[in-house]
């Protein structure tokens, strides 16, 4: 045999010891751990050691990162000790990474867990004053996409308080995470945007951030109005395409299907033109089997606002009539609302956290006084401003893709809700769809009165898009047999099912209506 062949050999099956270059910032060292943990894990007997150095990005930490012109700019040094052979693996925040990585012959690439993919503000404690007063709200980022799209969200999303609109300030903010929570809690900011995932990264493993986080007031930004930088969240591992030992471990935790969504987002973006110039946001997304793609911004002088996703319902209604509820809101039912008793109130008193179904629920001045002194999560977007514009303080919301799609951002760190902490407040019929799994409440009651214009619409549509589960019940009798049904993923779509009738499925409204 010959010396070559053994060295090969020996390199891929005798060689148990390998080194990760990170940054040496305290999220980046948390990342490189994570991948060490992860190939100790899958990769048995094998031994992994984590180094590391500062990037051009770290060293300066003043300049707006669109003026230093190179994309690779918290990437290039790092790759360098790969290439140097002074490390096996390097790990990169993948919204750091160019896109040619991907598909860069050269090396070798795993991409590993991806977390919560949205932005967060983080807010100083006189927030509401500085609302109430109409003072401008001084926002600190170094990313030209959020200062584009957190500005106008913002001004709809946070508490209306004073006649005047709100006024949002672009400053520009660099540093760790720490150092930037410092800056905010000194009252250099009034708000500063930082990614989820990172802030759940360090929350598990530095307490000092859980420290300088405590008590301030913060708002996770729904992925349909502030879309994150492409990548956000997931982690890339890369090693040379020459190193065949260190190659050899990277398929036992790589995740395809997050490849898959990244290599969609960066594709999306291309079309854009992508980098850190850029003003815009994008994400691929798998949800309850649907996989859909948002792109919102500014791109030079043209505003993107696309939902992407497959609508397997075009074919299916050709030369068909379908009919969208969404058309007839106010024609499916009158509404009648209860009188707010003690029993009621101390039903929201008891919890700490409530989920707002709907901005109709919270009409009454008794629900609004409870919700302004408890951790408030909405339905969508639309339920927020209208919240807002109560003067009510909304932590974030499941952009129309129901409940439970926010289950995994409770469990995580940053906002740690308990289950069981947890009411929705919503209508008496949908209220018994939650039952018993959750601690519920509802306001009001549905009352049926189609009208003449919604009952002939249902009497001749061949496939109708409904918006909840309550207008096909009182529908029921006038629709043809063999209707298609389709609806927004969450509740509704569940409901269906238990029927007998598959429906076809949109990630939320705001899919279909696109």
């Amino acid at each position: 045999m010959s010396s070559y062949v053994n060295y090969v050999l020996q390199n891929i099956y005798m060689k148990n010891s390998f080194k990760i270059i990170c940054r040496n910032s305290k999220l980046s060292l948390i990342q490189g751990h994570t991948v060490q943990r992860l190939m100790e894990q899958n990769c048995p007997n094998t031994r992994i050691e984590v180094l590391s150095k500062p990037s051009q990005g770290d060293l300066d930490q003043t300049t707006p990162l669109y003026q230093m012109g190179d994309k690779n700019i918290f990437t290039k040094d790092i790759q360098a000790v790969l290439e140097s052979g002074n490390a096996d693996f390097a790990v990169h925040s993948m919204k750091d990474v160019s896109a040619e990585k991907l598909t860069d012959p050269n090396f070798k690439i795993a991409l590993v867990e991806r977390n919560d993919v949205r932005d967060v503000v983080i807010f100083q404690n006189n927030i509401l004053e500085k609302l109430k007063m109409g003072q401008p709200i001084r926002l600190g980022t170094s990313s030209l996409r959020r200062a584009e799209l957190i500005p106008p969200f913002l001004q709809k999303a946070l508490p209306q308080l004073a006649e005047t609109p709100i006024q949002i300030e672009i400053l520009n903010i660099r540093g760790n995470v720490d150092t930037r929570l410092r800056k905010l809690r000194k009252g250099d900011y009034d708000a500063i945007a930082l990614a989820a995932a990172g802030l759940n990264r360090l929350l598990e493993h530095e307490p000092i951030v859980a420290e300088l986080l405590k008590g301030l007031p913060k708002m996770l930004l729904p992925m349909t109005e502030v879309p994150p930088a492409a990548g956000q969240g997931a982690l890339l591992v890369e090693c040379l395409a020459t190193n065949a030992a260190a190659a050899a471990l990277l398929p036992a935790i790589h995740q395809p299907d997050l490849m898959s969504n990244l290599l969609k987002e960066r594709a999306f973006a291309h079309q854009y033109g992508a980098g850190c110039h850029q003003r815009f946001g994008v994400v691929n997304v798998d949800f309850k089997g649907l996989n859909f793609s948002i792109l919102k911004g500014k791109s030079g002088n043209q505003s993107i606002n696309v939902f992407h996703f497959e609508n397997k319902l075009t074919a299916l209604i050709a030369g068909k009539k379908l009919v969208s509820t969404t058309d007839f809101m106010r024609d499916f039912f009158d509404y009648q609302y209860f009188t707010i008793d003690e029993n009621f109130i101390n039903k929201l008193q008891k919890v700490e956290t409530i989920f707002v179904a709907h901005h109709r629920t919270a009409t009454d001045s008794k629900i609004l006084n409870i919700l302004k002194s408890k951790t408030i999560w909405a339905s969508g977007t639309k339920t927020w401003f209208q919240l807002a514009q109560k003067g009510i303080w909304v932590s974030g919301c499941a952009d129309g893709f129901g409940f439970e799609s926010l289950l995994p951002v409770f469990e995580r760190p940053l906002f740690h809700l308990l289950k069981k902490n947890i009411l929705i407040l919503t209508n008496e019929a949908a209220e018994a769809h939650w039952q018993p799994t959750y601690q519920t409440a509802s306001s009001y009651r549905l009352i049926p009165r189609l009208t003449e214009a919604v009952s002939a619409a249902m009497q001749t549509a061949d496939a109708i898009f409904w918006t909840n589960f309550e207008q096909y019940l009182i529908s029921k009798p006038l629709l043809k047999p063999h209707l298609i049904h389709a609806c927004a993923a969450g509740k509704t779509a569940e409901l269906f099912i238990k029927q007998g009738i598959t429906p076809i499925i949109f990630p939320n409204i705001k899919s279909f209506l696109n």
